[in-house]
């Protein structure tokens, strides 16, 4: 099990999203937790790899979850949208 922390850019984001989406949100992570590291449950858990030590994990069609890697633990950093995902990438 990995230790999620939660980046104050991702609790701003996840006041504003409707209520159900924060609950996916939140479940979503859940299941992040006990799953990360295994390869055949992150395709399960919709996690993808965008660079090193970024990822993402999408809740629903619409947002995505951005997750910072470090050494034994997980940082929820944002949750956005597919094409805000794609501007930041341009930008990271």
């Amino acid at each position: 099990m990995i230790e999620i922390e939660y980046h104050d850019r991702f609790l701003r984001a996840i006041k504003q999203l409707p209520p159900a989406i924060a609950a996916g949100a939140e479940a979503a992570l859940g299941k992040v937790k006990t799953g990360y590291g295994d390869p055949h449950i992150h395709a399960g858990l919709k996690i993808t790899k965008l660079r090193n030590n970024l990822f993402e994990c999408r809740i629903g069609l619409r947002y995505r979850i951005i997750l910072m890697a470090f050494p034994g633990s997980l940082v929820a950093y944002d949750i956005m949208t597919h094409d805000e995902l794609k501007k930041f990438l341009r930008a990271f």
